[in-house]
């Protein structure tokens, strides 16, 4: 798979929390850490834009669903 870098500013306390897993060695370094993470939120979002299609639901209710996955999901501090 091809990848590319790029730079964003995270949270101190998600890059400690990342930081963590590396030294752990649940993750080899923060790269993939960052990459995991990412694919889980868009394999979430897929659901919820599925969802949407399926529903047919207005703009509202995809609103109201994509700030229930928001909530729902967090970082451990």
């Amino acid at each position: 798979m091809e990848t590319r870098k790029i730079s964003v500013s995270i949270p101190a306390n998600m890059i400690d929390f990342i930081d963590e897993c590396v030294d752990d060695r649940f993750f080899q370094n923060r790269s993939r850490a960052i990459s995991a993470s990412i694919e889980l939120a868009m394999n979430k979002w897929r659901k919820i834009r599925l969802k949407y299609a399926v529903a047919g639901l207005n703009k509202k209710e995809e609103r109201r669903l994509a700030n229930e996955f928001l909530k729902a999901e967090s970082w451990p501090e």
